[in-house]
């Protein structure tokens, strides 16, 4: 099934980033660039070997920079232990 926020916002006249942070997992950062073309969404990332703050805060000024109004950051999500 397609992920609700990615897809929709752009029928809502949205232009949306997805920044691929999630660089512990090691097809994340593929599945994500597929997803985003299968959506029409681009896709910013750099690389496994980045720091995930890095990789945000890049894409946020990215955004910036190119008129992106909405920034969704995939990150790897909770790693503690419980």
């Amino acid at each position: 099934s397609e992920p609700v926020l990615a897809s929709k916002l752009p029928k809502r006249c949205r232009k949306v980033l997805l920044a691929a942070a999630d660089v512990y997992r090691p097809a994340a950062i593929t599945q994500l660039e597929i997803l985003g073309k299968s959506i029409d969404v681009e896709v910013f990332s750099m690389g496994s070997e980045a720091d995930p703050v890095d990789i945000a805060k890049q894409a946020v000024e990215k955004a910036k920079r190119e008129g992106f109004d909405t920034v969704i950051v995939d990150t790897a999500g909770r790693q503690g232990i419980n």
